[in-house]
């Protein structure tokens, strides 16, 4: 009794002082119900709440008056448990749960079903054998020696579970090896999912938090990475995160130590995860800086002193130091790598060091060229993207609008401007950073695929404002049925999974190299004394547990350290690199048993013509399953020339130059070694032709061929390169003796028409070779 009296008191003391009444912020827009606070001044003179009611139409419920300071905004910024969810009656507790249940059980069968279907990439070697190396030495230290800093904290994780695997299953792991080794991903996939319904919930309404969620569980490239080795789907879980956590440090300064603690940890998590997020820091901290400037915590510029932003930048120079460190490692030319006296390889740590490496990553001014074509393959190559970015660029538009028209404000939901306008910055930042900063070879789309998820919580964000107006007075009559918000969910999500499936068939009809088949074969055949050659150094080690010579044909520089005096090794295994034909021939010689493992693909267009010789003369092809193709040696065969007998330096067109031949004739067979300069790249498959002719001019033997049978077209070569090619022409016994001619020369098998041969001498658009004696 006491209490309530001294309760009524505390409210009508506050009721005699001169105040004024507004409404504040809307608690249930849908029942017209507000927040309305009385202000007066202290006795000291300063503004303060003194009362704060909870009004219904004409009728209000007064509230005891605030023992504490609040402005404005802080009200606005910490309303009740209410108004976090203030379109929690669009949907009831049992539908949200129920739509959320069926959108985890939706995004964890699509990752399953890829993790199922799809061969492991190259890059999940990586991933797997830093994962093994963890459950042996408990850091990624790779055989090499290499500090593996790339996804170091998805390292130590997935580490940790397979060395759980494995110690209750007695060392056993299910085959193929990489399912166990993909199921972390699907947690933290399946994590993320259930973190941005949270946060669209939170920050905005149940609503938005399940498209955001739906439109996560079905994202073609969510669904990828979601379900691969690797640590982009635990980046997926961090980003949202981050951004909650630095958001929460800003806009609650009762318990700013407790997020700013939250934020550091979730930050240098992130880090640990992919240097690349650094790219994050700039665009977090210019959108909290804007937040701080619209909410007025702090007058004049004197934000930049915030104790918020102090802790931000220093944040951001530890990030500068530790980010160039771990791209150095990771990607850092070899001379900037240097061995411990533990064979542990390490970066230079100088400050010279880091600043040039921070300065080759970036490149503004080739970038404003390539800028549209970049955007262009990000937001319009594929439907459902294009349809996100449309969506998020007419909520953009929206709250513009809004923000600029106050009239308009009654028929949208604008009391979440400023976690939307922190949203827009956080988001798109990145992408413009990536696009317009970034040297081109760090410029990967797949690197944005960690943004997505705060995309589609303006994805949701943007349905909401655009369809639903915030006033009951613009209420359609089928918006207060609560079955049309399921429907409109479960209808955006049909809509962009059908927006998303040609985005699902190109990732199953590119389906990755069966490698692991690949080296399984090899090791149920591999003998002790055999070699192994391939370029999947980490493939090779994780399966066989050996790599004799590490294959480096072109763009192989990232994966090899150098060891000097001309000796380089991989990075990945520390095994010697070749990367010529003559070497492997050298190889070959001297090693009887030598298996070569590689992908159809990258052995068409990163190996160059002379490695394919070497392979075909002296290995046959033993296996053959989706790209992946294994070679075993057959014993020596033609051995590749170093260099013509004979030059001509004849140009065809500019594209080759003939630039000699090697010729002999035994056994009524006449053999010859053209060797061809690459002036250009060619666009046509070429066939060569060998013709033998009489005094008459009558052709009496030839030869047309594609370059090496075949495996290796003209639209293989690359420019620079010397392709040499071998061919044996049959000469019949009952040939006359005397001079005959040999022409050489490039037709299209078209049309067959003739390369043009630059000053011919012999009218036909053919090279004469030279004049051979038939006694």
């Amino acid at each position: 009794m006491a209490s309530r009296q001294r309760r009524r008191a505390g409210r009508l003391h506050c009721s005699r002082l001169p105040v004024r009444q507004r409404p504040l912020a809307s608690l249930d827009w849908r029942n017209e119900r507000y927040l309305y606070a009385k202000r007066g001044m202290d006795s000291r003179g300063r503004a303060m709440v003194l009362e704060y009611s909870f009004c219904h139409r004409w009728r209000c419920v007064a509230s005891p008056c605030l023992s504490y300071d609040q402005s404005d905004a802080q009200i606005m910024d910490k309303p009740s448990h209410k108004n976090k969810n203030q379109n929690m009656n669009l949907l009831d507790k049992y539908s949200t749960r129920f739509l959320l249940i069926v959108i985890l059980l939706i995004g964890f069968g699509l990752r399953a079903y890829f993790a199922q279907e799809l061969h492991p990439n190259t890059e999940e070697f990586y991933s797997m054998l830093a994962s093994e190396a963890v459950q042996n030495s408990g850091l990624p230290i790779l055989p090499s020696g290499l500090f593996y800093t790339h996804g170091f904290l998805y390292s130590i994780i997935n580490g940790a579970y397979i060395g759980i695997l494995k110690s209750i299953g007695g060392g056993w792991l299910p085959e193929p090896i990489h399912y166990p080794y993909r199921i972390p991903s699907l947690y933290f996939s399946v994590l993320a999912i259930a973190l941005i319904y949270r946060l669209g919930r939170e920050w905005f309404s149940p609503f938005v938090g399940l498209i955001a969620a739906g439109l996560l569980a079905i994202a073609p490239d969510m669904v990828l990475w979601g379900s691969l080795v690797r640590m982009y789907s635990l980046l997926i879980l961090l980003i949202p995160l981050l951004v909650y956590t630095s958001y929460k440090m800003i806009s609650s300064p009762s318990t700013t130590l407790r997020w700013q603690l939250m934020t550091l940890l979730v930050l240098v998590a992130t880090f640990m995860s992919h240097f690349l997020t650094i790219l994050f820091i700039p665009p977090m901290i210019i959108g909290i800086g804007i937040f701080a400037w619209f909410q007025k915590k702090s007058k004049g510029y004197s934000w930049i002193l915030n104790k918020n932003f102090l802790f931000l930048w220093s944040v951001v120079i530890v990030a500068t130091i530790s980010g160039s460190v771990l791209l150095q490692s990771r990607s850092a030319p070899p001379t900037s790598l240097t061995s411990t006296s533990t064979g542990v390889v390490i970066p230079n740590l100088s400050l010279s060091t880091i600043v040039n490496l921070i300065s080759s990553q970036l490149n503004v001014s080739s970038n404003l060229s390539t800028a549209p074509q970049f955007l262009a393959e990000v937001m319009w190559k594929y439907p459902f993207y294009s349809a996100i970015f449309v969506i998020v660029f007419l909520g953009g538009v929206n709250l513009l609008i809004t923000w600029i028209f106050p009239g308009l404000r009654k028929r949208i939901v604008f009391d979440n401007r400023y976690k939307m306008l922190f949203l827009f910055v956080v988001t798109l930042g990145p992408i413009l950073e990536l696009t317009f900063f970034v040297a081109d070879y760090r410029r990967n789309p797949k690197y944005l695929i960690i943004f997505w998820p705060l995309l589609f919580l303006l994805v949701g964000f943007a349905v909401e404002s655009i369809l639903f107006p915030k006033s009951k007075e613009y209420f359609y009559p089928i918006l207060r049925k609560q079955w049309f918000y399921s429907v409109m969910i479960v209808a955006i999500i049909i809509i962009f999974g059908r927006l998303g499936k040609p985005r699902f068939e190109r990732f199953l009809y590119f389906n990755p190299a069966a490698y692991e088949e690949a080296f399984s074969f090899v090791k149920g055949q591999l003998q002790p004394e055999d070699i192994v050659v391939t370029p999947y150094a980490a493939a090779a080690g994780l399966y066989l547990g050996k790599l004799d010579y590490f294959a480096g044909g072109l763009g192989s520089n990232a994966a090899i350290l150098n060891q000097g005096d001309n000796h380089s090794i991989d990075r990945y295994m520390g095994s010697p690199w070749i990367g010529t034909g003559k070497q492997f021939q050298n190889l070959l010689i001297h090693n009887k048993q030598t298996w070569f493992i590689v992908s159809d693909i990258i052995y068409d267009h990163y190996f160059k013509g002379d490695w394919h010789f070497v392979q075909q003369q002296n290995m046959e092809l033993v296996w053959k399953e989706d790209s992946a193709i294994i070679f075993h040696s057959k014993g020596q065969g033609i051995l590749l020339p170093d260099a013509p007998k004979n030059t001509l330096e004849s140009n065809l067109g500019d594209l080759v130059q003939l630039h000699g031949f090697t010729s002999s004739t035994d056994n009524s067979v006449y053999r010859i070694y053209l060797f061809w300069n690459v002036l250009s790249p060619l666009s046509d498959r070429l066939t060569q032709f060998v013709h033998i002719r009489n005094e008459k001019g009558e052709t009496i033997a030839q030869a047309d061929f594609e370059p090496l049978n075949g495996e290796y077209p003209t639209t293989l070569w690359k420019q620079g390169e010397t392709v040499v090619d071998v061919v044996d022409i049959p000469i019949s016994a009952d040939l006359p003796s005397g001079e005959y001619r040999v022409l050489a020369g490039l037709y299209r098998w078209d049309t067959l028409e003739r390369i043009p041969v630059i000053n011919d001498a012999t009218g036909e658009n053919a090279v004469q070779l030279e004049i051979i004696t038939i006694p």
